[in-house]
């Protein structure tokens, strides 16, 4: 078979496979539902719109609408987040927040807290939930509960770049060769291999 014969038959080969599928793809299912446990109130399936925001949204008090047209009282936005000042349950200042982790579900799910140092210099990032934070946007004060040796004590919080390095410098690269020749001595000349 020639090249473009392989390529026409992979191609349809394909072509069939996503076509027989497509009816098995396009079936839906009703969704399985468990027993509520005895004494649980039987919680109904959340209605979705297009776009998949949930009536669950709503009776949490998250934005049920595409667009917001302003702030909420009790809402505060990223940019009065990064760089206010954490202070703990002593009233010490024990850093500043620097940045926020998001995960898959757009959920802030916690403040990368800047420790320790002077001026910046010396300081490690700190991961802290964002359950143990609470705001004075007035003040521009996070606090938590957490002291200043907890915060100390942690483990430098790790950003995808540092990860991204550590993979790095750990993956075991190949030694440079070396030979024995002085400076400026030619390379032996190897004899072309043969095959019989």
């Amino acid at each position: 078979m020639t090249n473009t014969h392989v390529t026409k038959f992979m191609t349809g080969t394909a072509l069939a496979l996503a076509l027989a599928a497509a009816p098995a793809l396009a079936q839906t299912s009703a969704p399985v539902t468990q027993a509520p446990a005895a004494g649980q109130a039987q919680v109904p399936p959340a209605a979705t719109d297009t776009i998949g925001r949930t009536t669950a949204d709503a009776a949490l008090g998250l934005p049920t609408q595409p667009i917001l047209s302003q702030l909420e009282p009790g809402q505060i936005t990223s940019s009065e987040v990064i760089g206010m000042e954490v202070r703990n349950s002593a009233d010490e200042s024990v850093g500043s927040i620097d940045d926020l982790v998001i995960d898959e579900q757009n959920r802030v799910i916690a403040g990368v807290v800047s420790v320790g140092g002077f001026l910046g210099i010396g300081a490690k990032n700190v991961a802290v939930n964002w359950r143990e934070f609470s705001f004075d946007p007035d003040e521009r004060i996070a606090s938590v509960t957490l002291t200043r040796e907890a915060l100390e004590d942690a483990p430098a919080f790790r950003d995808r770049e540092e990860l991204q390095a550590k993979r790095e410098a750990d993956t075991p690269t190949a030694a440079p060769m070396t030979t024995d020749r002085p400076a400026g001595a030619t390379p032996p000349t190897t004899p072309p291999v043969t095959s019989e």
